[in-house]
């Protein structure tokens, strides 16, 4: 499975070694379903949230950071659209998960919002991808199980 993961990046011109510099890639949201890198677009606040993470020492990236030539997608509207995240080393998925809360628990303190996230989780090459849309409060509750089932098995 991990072989996949890399042929989508390599196939927009990603080095291979990229799984071995970052923890948590951010990435555009058509990045598993489009055949070109010109029409790869991220959205704003998947960009916001992977800079959260950095200013917190995670180690991260966004298509910027991967030289992907992805366009900003302005959405006008309540929900959250979160993109194509991959957590490549599951030590770090606390601290994803926390922080994540955090951001999230912000948000919706500001109304209520959907959310759209496609989350790929690598745990010994092994991959857990969950796409979500839906409220916020079902996504900490989903998140918050995942943390403690890491927490038995590492």
């Amino acid at each position: 499975m991990i072989e996949n993961k890399i042929n989508i990046l390599t196939s927009y011109g990603v080095e291979k070694n990229i799984f071995d510099k970052y923890d948590i890639l951010f990435l555009p949201e058509n990045i598993e379903s489009t055949p070109s890198a010109e029409k790869l677009y991220t959205t704003l606040e998947s960009t916001n949230l992977c800079k959260i993470f950095k200013e917190s020492n995670l180690s991260c990236a966004n298509s910027y950071d991967l030289n992907l030539e992805a366009n900003h997608l302005d959405r006008r509207s309540h929900d959250l659209w979160l993109g194509v995240i991959w957590i490549m080393n599951n030590v770090t998925l606390p601290f994803f998960i926390s922080l994540f809360i955090d951001w999230l628990k912000a948000k919706l303190s500001k109304g209520s919002h959907v959310i759209h996230m496609d989350l790929t989780i690598n745990k010994k090459s092994l991959f857990t991808q969950i796409k979500y849309v839906g409220e916020g409060e079902t996504l900490i509750k989903i998140l918050n199980s995942l943390k403690d089932d890491n927490d038995t098995t590492n």
